[in-house]
C-alpha cells in the first residue's frame, strides 16, 4: 500500500474500532432484537443505548478518580 493509503486506513481503523466495542457491548453475544412492532424494537435498542452510556460513564469516572 502506499503511505497515503496506509495513513487513510489507520485513521478509519481508530474510528472503527470505537464503534465496534460499543456495538459489541450492546449487542453481548449475539442476543437478537425479538420484538414485535418498531415501537417496542426502538425502546429496547434505546435501553441498551442507555444502558452501554452508563456503563461507559461509571468506567470513566472511576480512571478518572484513579488518577
Amino acid at each position: 500500500m502506499t503511505k497515503a493509503q496506509e495513513l487513510a486506513n489507520t485513521r478509519r481503523s481508530h474510528h472503527r474500532a470505537r464503534v465496534e466495542h460499543a456495538f459489541g457491548a450492546m449487542v453481548q453475544g449475539g442476543e437478537f432484537l425479538r420484538t414485535i412492532g418498531m415501537a417496542r424494537a426502538e425502546v429496547k435498542i434505546g435501553r441498551m443505548n442507555l444502558v452501554y452510556n452508563m456503563r461507559r460513564v461509571t468506567c470513566l469516572m472511576q480512571q478518572s478518580v484513579a488518577r
